[in-house]
């Protein structure tokens, strides 16, 4: 029982199926996804996880999700450097 409290608890399944459509890129200033398509993409998954979870997963693997780039239109967006798709679009 303890164990399956554990695994519950810490989510590791969860992470597992997060990283199974992500990955992170050793080069953070060309790759990057924007932050509503990991929203949708965790949510298409149906994973059970919050944003603040897996921003902090994203944190410690030493992405920036707090980044903004320019769109060739000139608007802004929110977006996670340093994070590549392992999926087709």
């Amino acid at each position: 029982m303890d164990v399956m409290r554990e695994r519950y608890s810490a989510g590791s399944h969860d992470r597992e199926k997060f990283f199974e459509n992500f990955q992170v890129s050793s080069n953070q200033t060309s790759d990057w996804i924007p932050v509503k398509e990991v929203a949708e993409r965790v949510k298409k998954q149906k994973l059970a996880v919050t944003a603040r979870r897996y921003n902090r997963w994203l944190k410690a693997s030493g992405c920036d999700i707090g980044a903004r780039h320019t769109t060739e239109k000139g608007n802004r967006m929110r977006v996670v450097d340093g994070l590549e798709r392992k999926y087709d679009s």
